[in-house]
C-alpha cells in the first residue's frame, strides 16, 4: 500500500490498476460531499486486513476503488478476478482513482480468459 500512497501525493489524475490480492468485502467510502458510495453485485462480503487498510487508504486520500460502482448515474462495471477450481469468488485485480479521475475510466473489468491465473 505504500506505493499506492506514494502516488497519491502527487496532483493531477490518479488511476491505479493490478492485482491487489486484497478482499475488501462491501467497501464503505464516501465521496468529496460525504455521500456514501454505492457498489453494485458484491458476493464476496468478506474482507481481511489487507482490504481493511487499502479502504481507509481510499478513505483518507479521496480515492474510490471503481470495480462494480455506481456513482452519479453511471454503473463502472467490473467482474469476478479470483477463480477457486471452476468457481469464480472475488474481486481481488482492482482499479483504484482519485475521485476527481473517475471521467477517465471507461469500464475496470477484467478478461477472464486468462490462462494459468489460478
Amino acid at each position: 500500500m505504500g506505493a499506492l500512497a506514494d502516488l497519491t501525493r502527487h496532483t493531477g489524475h490518479e488511476i491505479a490498476l493490478g492485482d491487489f490480492t486484497v478482499s475488501v468485502g462491501t467497501p464503505y467510502l464516501t465521496d468529496k460531499d460525504d455521500n456514501a458510495l454505492v457498489y453494485r453485485d458484491i458476493t464476496d462480503h468478506t474482507g481481511n486486513s489487507r482490504g481493511s487498510s487499502l479502504v481507509n487508504l481510499c478513505d483518507n486520500k479521496e480515492l474510490v476503488i471503481v470495480n462494480l460502482l455506481v456513482h452519479r448515474g453511471r454503473d463502472f462495471g467490473g467482474n469476478l478476478t479470483f477463480k477457486w477450481r471452476n468457481e469464480w469468488l472475488s474481486v481481488i485485480d482492482l482499479c483504484v482513482s482519485k475521485q476527481d479521475s473517475l471521467d477517465f475510466i471507461r469500464d475496470p473489468s477484467v478478461s477472464q480468459d486468462v490462462l494459468g491465473s489460478e
